[in-house]
């Protein structure tokens, strides 16, 4: 990975002026309760650029110096890393991760002044760490203070972000091929849950955990807190899992992604809960037809992904096709056109349907340009998820009712491709005879 990290920072100091330098800070552990901290996770920027893994590292970048890239990191210590394992310190900084120089971490507001110091612009994230901005606006205070003894302050401050957001927008080779292991691994987790949900012997907790064990299991992790939603909880878009047990006949809908050196997956499947281990997992008539009407909508969401596309064309296509068939369930009455107009599908599906994907699950990125739907190119990767959630309200027709449905693929566009596009999940099962198969594979014909 070595040579896409010293690209992207190539890329980030041909993105500056001449007179411009960056600073970019990484993540601090965060307590928990007590002397716990949580998980540590580098903030997804550092990560991109450094590989860097460890907590309280800042990466200072100086174009046309003789050291452009100065990474500070933690001191390696006896104690701690009796406790905790070594760590790795400013001599890996240099011969494992590139850096021209490194310090430790406490010399930062030390150093930096010299680091800035002739410089007209500075460009951080602002907002991400205020420790850091407040160093930054301290140490262009002090070297204004000495100009007088040749020492100059930069005198703009620019928002980083929108730089890097554009630069992990299009995914290099590396990103993609962490983005295809992840996927991989979020494979064997959703059909890990698949082949073991089982009413009354199984919590949406329990599943949840099979999930998150699968992923741990194959060296990723979970890029965000897995979604297990049985039955009506399916309705509620972010429902956390419950120790409530799986109902045999219900439906289940999982939406889970690996994590995989930093890249995440983002996969929503929606099955069949069988009543015990030995009876066949199937889906009702009624559950089957608002299932591939989703499914027909995101297919026709999928064949918009292309080269000069915009995600509003695929959540239009999607919208029209999810429409129709709440016409055809009877859950909406009239013309698709001024149901759509008023907005009065949004009862049964009020989310939009695709939002970047990469180092965050959510990850960064215009959406518009100039006041316009940006248009797809390539190395641009998203979801497409639309989703139709039926609530138990007594308007609706009675054998709908609790019925939640999402499906979410993962779409890299390609003009490689002659679609234009990759669906990089494309090997989990998600049609219902697809499904069904895996779900009731392990069962004899006897049995079915």
């Amino acid at each position: 990975m070595n040579e896409f990290y010293q690209a992207r920072r190539a890329a980030l100091l041909l993105s500056l002026s001449s007179k411009g330098a960056a600073v970019v800070s990484g993540n601090r552990e965060v307590h928990r309760n007590g002397n716990v901290f949580f998980p540590f996770r580098q903030s997804s920027d550092l990560l991109y650029l450094t590989g860097w893994k460890e907590p309280d590292a800042v990466a200072v970048f100086t174009p046309f110096r003789r050291h452009s890239f100065t990474l500070f990191v933690r001191n390696q210590g006896e104690k701690e890393e009796r406790y905790h394992g070594h760590r790795k310190g400013c001599k890996e900084a240099v011969l494992e991760y590139g850096a021209d120089q490194s310090f430790p971490i406490e010399t930062l507001s030390e150093k930096i002044k010299d680091l800035l110091d002739g410089f007209e612009e500075v460009s951080i994230s602002i907002g991400h760490r205020s420790d850091i901005d407040a160093m930054v606006l301290k140490t262009i205070t002090d070297l204004r203070n000495q100009e007088r003894s040749g020492r100059q302050a930069p005198w703009k401050i620019i928002d980083l972000q929108k730089t890097l957001s554009e630069q992990r927008l299009k995914k290099d080779d590396a990103a993609i091929q962490c983005l295809r292991k992840a996927m991989e691994i979020t494979k064997e987790g959703h059909l890990c849950a698949m082949q073991s949900a089982n009413g009354g012997e199984m919590t949406e907790e329990e599943l949840g955990g099979l999930v998150d064990f699968t992923f741990r299991k194959h060296g990723g992790t979970s890029g965000y807190p897995s979604i297990v939603a049985s039955g009506n909880h399916a309705n509620i878009l972010h429902h956390a899992p419950k120790m409530s047990a799986l109902s045999g006949g219900e439906l289940v809908l999982i939406d889970a992604g690996c994590e995989w050196e930093g890249f995440t997956a983002d996969v929503s499947r929606t099955f069949p809960i069988r009543k015990h281990w030995n009876q066949p997992a199937l889906f009702s008539k009624e559950q089957k037809k608002v299932y591939d009407w989703v499914l027909k909508a995101q297919l026709a969401g999928i064949k918009r992904a292309r080269p000069g596309s915009t995600l509003q064309d695929i959540y239009h296509a999607c919208r029209q096709v999810l429409v129709e068939g709440m016409i055809d369930l009877g859950l909406l009455q009239g013309n698709p056109k001024l149901i759509i107009e008023e907005g009065t599908y949004k009862r049964f599906s009020p989310h939009l349907f695709s939002h970047w994907l990469g180092l965050d699950v959510h990850d960064v990125g215009e959406y518009f340009q100039q006041g316009k739907n940006r248009t797809l190119s390539d190395g641009m990767v998203f979801t497409i998820e639309p989703g139709m959630y039926i609530p138990m309200d007594e308007d609706i027709p009675k054998h709908y009712r609790g019925i939640g449905i999402r499906i979410e693929d993962n779409i890299l566009i390609t003009s490689k491709n002659p679609e234009g596009h990759e669906v990089l999940s494309a090997s989990i099962p998600k049609t219902t005879e697809e499904i069904e198969t895996l779900l009731n594979a392990h069962l004899t014909t006897m049995d079915l």
